[in-house]
């Protein structure tokens, strides 16, 4: 939308991006509370997903530092500060209650997760949940071919349970 557009962080990172996916949803919770029940969505399926994905990045000369493990994410500790960390990813840029944008990179891939609210007139909110992936080696095309479907899953179930009541 035109809205992710006008925040210069977000078209820096898309002008550069080479997957880009958005799903959008509508609730009423505010921004730290949405990205933090995001963030703590880890079930055992999604674990496992990453042990096996540790397999593969071997197999395109890449390394996997651990399997994240499920931690309950607190809203108030939702850094806004570029460079802090917010689970695995590091934060980019932020402000309350406009947009958050991290990084999550390694040699191979970086991969942006944002999140960019849109005040609607009845009072709810609409959140655009961004996803992109940045090329860094030619072996990232092959693991994100492989991995496309599972990460639409993936970003799906955790926009879904953010936007839970």
């Amino acid at each position: 939308t035109q809205r992710l557009e006008k925040i210069p962080a977000v078209h820096e990172i898309l002008s550069r991006s080479d997957r880009v996916n958005i799903k959008t949803v509508v609730c009423n919770k505010d921004l730290r509370v949405f990205i933090a029940a995001m963030l703590s969505y880890m079930p055992a399926w999604m674990r496992f997903l990453y042990w096996v994905r540790g397999y593969f990045v071997i197999l395109l000369g890449n390394s996997q530092d651990s399997i994240p493990q499920k931690e309950t994410i607190r809203p108030e500790n939702v850094s806004f500060n570029p460079g802090d960390p917010v689970s695995f990813f590091s934060v980019v840029s932020a402000s309350e209650e406009e947009y958050w944008i991290a990084e999550a990179r390694d040699k191979m891939i970086a991969g942006y997760l944002g999140v960019i609210v849109e005040p609607m007139d009845n009072g709810e909110k609409k959140f655009h949940v961004l996803t992109t992936a940045e090329y860094l080696h030619w072996t990232a095309r092959i693991y994100f071919n492989v991995i496309s479907v599972f990460h639409l899953i993936v970003v799906g179930c955790m926009v879904k349970v953010a936007a839970k009541p």
